[in-house]
């Protein structure tokens, strides 16, 4: 009879101490699951951060590679101006932003205007425009010349390139008072850009070979004056002047 007691409460006892330890194992393995779920949580906000920079990056890849660039961001070059200490003495310089300028010198003959420094490659191109606002000879010579000073390269007015490989190439529409002409040069294909009132010319196989370039224009008669766009919305949309890959 004692043995029976006996047996009976080491068994109660035992079945208190599974029942003890189970309830432990089962809290643990509460605790143990809301810190995975924790963790999930924490994952998730991490790759979701993660998601958000790696799109952040590949928009600003695509601007780089000048990808769905817009006209005002393509248009906002670093600011430039006429040189006067570089300008020929013949050429006075109109203050106070120092764009436009005339020809006043006695003789005819062509007087070379700079740019105060190189133009700044924006986008993978180099660029800037020069409105014509008095041209008094027309009759068929180049009287003014826009380019590059590298190994320098013109577009005349007469319609004319000249400098590297496009030695007198001529067929280009000539360009007179009132017309706006662009200049510059595609850096991922070296190509020369020309344009006249927002429209590109054909310069296809017409290459530069220097990256540093810095804006001149020649001008030949007394009288004449040109004004320089270096960077505020010009009429050309340079995004056209990029190839996909």
């Amino acid at each position: 009879m004692n043995l029976y007691w006996f047996l009976t409460v080491l068994l109660c006892l035992c079945a208190q101490v599974l029942t003890t330890d189970t309830e432990e194992v089962q809290t643990h393995v509460k605790n143990i699951r809301a810190e995975i779920d924790q963790l999930h949580s924490k994952v998730a906000q991490l790759f979701s951060s993660f998601v958000k920079i790696e799109l952040e990056q590949i928009k600003i890849e695509e601007k780089l590679n000048t990808r769905n660039v817009t006209h005002d961001e393509m248009s906002t070059f670093p600011k430039n101006q006429w040189s006067v200490n570089k300008s020929h003495s013949d050429l006075f310089i109109f203050k106070p932003n120092y764009l436009k300028a005339i020809h006043r010198g006695k003789t005819k003959g062509f007087r070379e205007l700079f740019a105060e420094v190189e133009l700044v490659p924006h986008f993978g191109v180099v660029y800037y425009e020069i409105k014509i606002i008095r041209n008094q000879l027309t009759y068929g010579s180049g009287t003014i010349g826009i380019g590059l000073y590298g190994k320098t390269v013109y577009l005349y007015s007469n319609g004319y390139i000249f400098g590297h490989n496009a030695y007198g190439f001529g067929g280009y529409p000539s360009f007179a008072e009132g017309d706006t002409i662009g200049c510059g040069a595609n850096l991922t294909t070296m190509e020369i850009i020309y344009t006249k009132n927002g429209q590109p010319f054909d310069t296809t196989n017409m290459f530069v070979f220097e990256t540093d370039f810095v804006p001149i224009v020649l001008i030949y008669a007394p009288g004449d004056i040109i004004e320089a766009n270096f960077g505020s919305k010009f009429a050309y949309n340079l995004s056209n002047s990029f190839i996909d890959p």
